[in-house]
């Protein structure tokens, strides 16, 4: 029995070793960013004026321990983008799966800054039960489109620690920015079709302009 126990200790080891390696290996953990119109359809382009979504999503990929000690606890990231062809709209919205250490700066120009929250999830809301390596909704904001032209939101670390590390269930220490896939999602920004009317003329206006047509055609006649 003691043979096997020691076999069995042997091999959760190596697993756990191979998952260390995998950390330095690869990335961890992935941000995906994306535009959609306010009622949650992806976008590739929207009309100067109009107001849409950027959105954040965070997964677990590799690095984990097991399938069931997985997931990402807390995350974290800056977002840049071009100040004079957008503006945010309104405030951050955060998943209701990082309800705790909610963060994120709109005020300077271009920025959002270190967004993000930590795990609500499990008992008391610290945060106790693995989320597992599913993508989850991190946060939303209305973003208002100013001007016109190809226009890109580039994800990249906060900067800020420890206060915003990126963090995994099962493992202690934070994970390196260069084990991150922060994001990046591009939209075009275009002025939107212009519509023109024609308004009809009076019915009186083109009577008379009937009339003098025909006056100026048997005028030439004689």
């Amino acid at each position: 029995m003691s043979k096997l126990k020691n076999a069995s200790i042997c091999v959760n080891s190596f697993f756990f070793l191979a998952s260390l390696v995998a950390i330095g290996q690869s990335q961890v953990v992935q941000f995906r960013l994306e535009a959609t119109d306010l009622a949650g359809t992806p976008i590739e382009s929207i009309t100067l004026g109009e107001e849409f979504y950027l959105k954040a999503y965070t997964q677990h990929v590799n690095g984990f321990v097991s399938d069931e000690n997985s997931g990402v606890f807390a995350g974290y990231l800056d977002v840049s983008y071009d100040g004079t062809l957008a503006s945010v709209a309104g405030p951050i919205r955060h998943s209701e799966v990082y309800q705790n250490g909610k963060s994120g700066d709109t005020s300077t120009v271009g920025l959002l800054d270190n967004v993000g929250g930590f795990s609500s999830s499990g008992d008391v809301g610290f945060g106790l039960d693995p989320i597992g390596l599913s993508e989850q909704f991190l946060f939303r904001v209305p973003i208002r489109a100013d001007g016109v032209g190809e226009i890109s939101f580039v994800g990249s670390e906060s900067g800020s620690y420890p206060a915003h590390d990126v963090l995994v269930y099962g493992l202690n220490e934070p994970v390196l920015a260069k084990d991150i896939d922060f994001g990046e999602v591009g939209t075009r920004i275009n002025f939107g079709a212009m519509n023109v009317h024609v308004v009809p003329e009076p019915k009186g206006s083109m009577w008379l302009a009937s009339c003098a047509s025909l006056f100026l055609l048997l005028r030439r006649r004689r």
